[in-house]
């Protein structure tokens, strides 16, 4: 089935860029609301104003869309949990391989990458065994 709709848009988009004008090597539009995204995209104005609008608003998207994979990656980028003293005065952490809380003198020590993921020594000798490393 045709959707009319996008097929009468096309045409109005098409009867819109025919009424465009050719001034100094760029294509404006005399109707567009000048400066906005919307005379840039609706009307294919490109003149300095609507040019700029359009930049600044794909400046504003980049930066979003750059935020949002910042805060998807987080959990990479912070430690998974941070080392924790109980009652009994002894500190454990919690191993990222098996979620299991270890003294500390049983976890794995840095291996001077500043890696954000703790592993106890079971968990680290079963990866060095299969070519792992930490």
């Amino acid at each position: 089935m045709v959707n009319r709709d996008s097929s009468i848009t096309q045409r109005r988009v098409e009867e819109l860029r025919k009424e465009r004008v050719l001034i100094d090597g760029v294509w404006v539009h005399p109707r567009a609301k000048h400066g906005t995204t919307y005379g840039y995209n609706r009307f294919s104005c490109h003149c300095d104003p609507c040019r700029e609008a359009n930049n600044e608003y794909q400046r504003q998207r980049q930066r979003r869309r750059r935020i949002t994979s910042v805060s998807v990656a987080a959990p990479v980028i912070h430690r998974l949990s941070d080392p924790v003293t109980r009652d009994n005065g002894v500190t454990v952490d919690l191993c990222c391989h098996c979620f299991e809380n270890f003294p500390l003198d049983e976890m794995e020590p840095d291996s001077g990458g500043g890696s954000p993921w703790d592993v106890c020594k079971p968990c680290a000798a079963k990866d060095k065994t299969y070519g792992g490393q930490y």
